[in-house]
């Protein structure tokens, strides 16, 4: 007896009609997923394949002599000439030694003028001359040529620091003492002065 042949399902065809379908959609998103990428690559490397090629600069040379025109040296050499004239620093200007006896000695040997201030740590004036008259800049250029020297008289009970108070006959502070450049006391200031004042005091000192 012969079989009959087996009849085709036609819902199992549809679906898996349908499957190809997907299977085939997502294969074909892939590859141009793909190729998008790999176009992609190929363009950016032709692009830095265009660009020139870079090299680290050359180090400079201290010694090698600039090709400038001479009005760029000139340029070039104008502000450190300003840098030369200008003003020396609070420091370079009035420097105050601590040391009596040096600042005589020096003062022996560059032939200057002496300015002393007699101060300590408990005075008020004092310490509103180092604020108002010795922080003004005129005191500060024209004061520099005297050499200058700071004598702390906190301690008076110090045998090195009555010394020189009896030496100068110091007995109040602040006392600022003007020697010439001969080592001859020109000037003697026993009260806080201002600027101007101590400015017309050192002008006639030599």
């Amino acid at each position: 007896m012969m079989q009959q042949p087996a009849m085709a399902n036609p819902v199992c065809e549809q679906r898996s009609a349908d499957r190809w379908q997907v299977f085939s959609a997502r294969s074909d998103n892939r590859v141009a997923n793909v190729a998008r990428s790999a176009l992609i690559a190929f363009v950016g490397l032709a692009a830095l394949a265009a660009l020139p090629a870079c090299s680290p600069p050359a180090p400079s040379d201290p010694s090698a002599v600039r090709a400038d025109s001479p009005d760029d040296t000139d340029a070039d050499a104008e502000p450190a000439e300003a840098r030369a004239a200008a003003p020396a620093s609070y420091d370079a200007q009035l420097i105050w030694l601590a040391s009596e006896a040096d600042a005589v000695s020096q003062a022996q040997a560059e032939r200057r003028p002496v300015l002393m201030h007699f101060d300590s740590q408990w005075c008020a004036d004092c310490k509103r001359m180092k604020l108002e008259t010795f922080g003004d800049p005129r005191v500060r250029e024209l004061a520099a040529r005297f050499v200058a020297v700071r004598i702390d008289a906190t301690d008076d009970e110090d045998p090195e620091v009555n010394a020189i108070l009896q030496k100068y006959t110091v007995i109040n502070v602040p006392t600022l003492i003007l020697l010439d450049s001969k080592g001859h006391e020109q000037r003697r200031i026993t009260e806080l002065v201002g600027p101007d004042t101590f400015l017309q005091e050192i002008n006639r000192v030599r």
